[in-house]
């Protein structure tokens, strides 16, 4: 299709994917794998027309697209857009945007933001790199695994042409070994229901379904079945009905009086039916820890480790994980072992 018609053209050097058609300039970009659509190019609600300065096409353009179309930022955010991201669940996706700043805002020992970098120019060198700088290296290890996921998206593409983080090793982990234990599980409890928190539920039922906060936070009026709570596994671990005793069915009717007159298919949810934010969730948590530590608890556990616990405690250490090795994760109590006998 001949998009651009040559004229009397002021500019005859526009951005990438401007074109001047049918009497207008207009932006027409095509990014593989995703739908094309034109963007009529306007300043002050006014098409631009064929006497419309280089100086000035190019500066709608910079304030339409916000990065040039071959930088990191650039690459991410075509990424966000795609039906990949999308499709992820809502945490995820949240988690990823964090990422997505704190990587973006890097700033780099020549004074440019790891954002601007083309994405071309990207090494895995460059990606060590970054590891090494950072000095929150687990976080840095996350950030990482979200940036392969990127240009993992991107390659199969044809966007780029290779995925500079395969490869890289990421910064050393110690797995958590923090087991709660009873009576710190009861302080912080019997506070959060003092403090009539949303977290009391909550944690009843991470705990007594072995479940991730993202898999309490998502339960639905649905879930709550005849013989037990259905708990959806996320990160490919199978779901499971948790059967019902007297402890899970108190926890469920606490996390429903919790607004009881608002319309929610969610569980647990806010004032106005919606789900919980991470922010609203990671501050409330945090005021619960800290009023327990003002009244006697030693030690901050995350409520990730509620499950940890859940698993531990567990008669038959059931997690709903597929392989023995990522249910070992979560299995923090040593085992007690008889001796050989002759």
């Amino acid at each position: 299709m001949r998009m651009t018609q040559k004229s009397n053209l002021i500019c005859n050097r526009p951005p990438k994917y401007v074109y001047f058609r049918k009497g207008r300039w207009v932006y027409y970009p095509h990014t593989p794998g995703e739908k094309r659509r034109e963007i009529t190019l306007r300043q002050d609600r006014k098409l631009l027309r064929e006497d419309t300065p280089c100086s000035v096409l190019w500066q709608i353009h910079d304030e339409l697209i916000g990065a040039a179309s071959d930088t990191l930022s650039w690459l991410i955010s075509n990424y966000f857009k795609s039906r990949q991201f999308l499709e992820l669940t809502r945490s995820t996706r949240a988690g990823y945007e964090v990422y997505a700043k704190t990587i973006e805002n890097t700033k780099l020992k020549n004074g440019k933001l790891f954002g601007q970098v083309r994405y071309a120019a990207i090494t895995p060198g460059v990606i060590t790199k970054y590891l090494d700088g950072r000095e929150q290296k687990i976080a840095a290890n996350r950030e990482i695994q979200f940036l392969r996921s990127v240009f993992s998206w991107a390659f199969a593409r044809d966007i780029c042409k290779s995925n500079p983080c395969k490869g890289v090793r990421l910064n050393p982990e110690t797995p958590r070994t923090r087991l709660i234990e009873p009576w710190e599980y009861d302080l912080v409890y019997n506070i959060a229901l003092e403090m009539n928190s949303i977290m009391a539920p909550a944690m009843e039922i991470a705990f007594l379904c072995r479940a991730r906060r993202i898999e309490v936070f998502n339960l639905t009026r649905a879930d709550i079945k005849e013989d037990g709570l259905y708990i959806h596994r996320t990160k490919g671990s199978l779901p499971e009905i948790t059967l019902w005793n007297d402890r899970l069915r108190q926890a469920v009717e606490l996390a429903k009086s919790h607004y009881r007159d608002v319309l929610s298919h969610y569980l647990i949810h806010r004032k106005d039916g919606r789900a919980y934010t991470k922010n609203a969730l990671d501050s409330a948590w945090q005021r619960l820890i800290k009023k327990a530590l003002d009244n006697g608890l030693k030690e901050r556990f995350t409520f990730h480790d509620l499950k940890a616990a859940g698993v531990s405690y567990h008669k038959t250490h059931h997690s709903g994980h597929k392989s023995e090795k990522a249910r070992a994760v979560y299995l923090r109590q040593t085992d007690r072992v008889k001796p050989t006998e002759n």
